[in-house]
């Protein structure tokens, strides 16, 4: 939870807002790569190790909800290719490519969403073995 949470203030927020203040103020990107030099102890610990900690985490989550059956197949796998696309559509700051990762990360979100809202949490699917750690003896 810590790595995840590490990941998205940091490779989420941190990078965003980078993003739009040299929009704001006019600076490239070649330029901000070379100011961040200039601090390498807060460009590593924000950018380059809390960047890779949100898709990261993301892609372990969407692995543990496939294997433990929690999330149908469809919402598992887009969780999964949205996890590795974040990166790819990110670095290269191309803006449409962003978005349409967002949407694609966004669709499983809002259902685990309505999923956890409805049953406090997921359900697992048809043909799992119920948990050993629920079993009464």
């Amino acid at each position: 939870m810590v790595l995840a949470a590490y990941g998205a203030v940091c490779g989420g927020a941190a990078f965003g807002l980078q993003g739009v203040l040299n929009a704001m103020y006019g600076v490239g990107h070649r330029e901000a790569l070379d100011r961040l030099g200039e601090h390498p102890l807060v460009a590593n610990l924000i950018f380059w190790l809390g960047g890779p900690a949100f898709p990261l985490t993301l892609l372990l989550l969407a692995v543990y909800l496939l294997v433990s059956r929690r999330v149908p197949l469809w919402a598992g796998v887009l969780l999964a290719a949205s996890a590795v696309l974040f990166p790819i559509a990110r670095i290269p700051r191309i803006e449409l490519v962003a978005i349409a990762v967002d949407l694609l990360m966004l669709v499983p979100a809002v259902y685990l969403a309505g999923v956890i809202t409805r049953h406090d949490d997921l359900p697992r699917r048809r043909g799992t073995r119920p948990d050993r750690s629920t079993r009464t003896s």
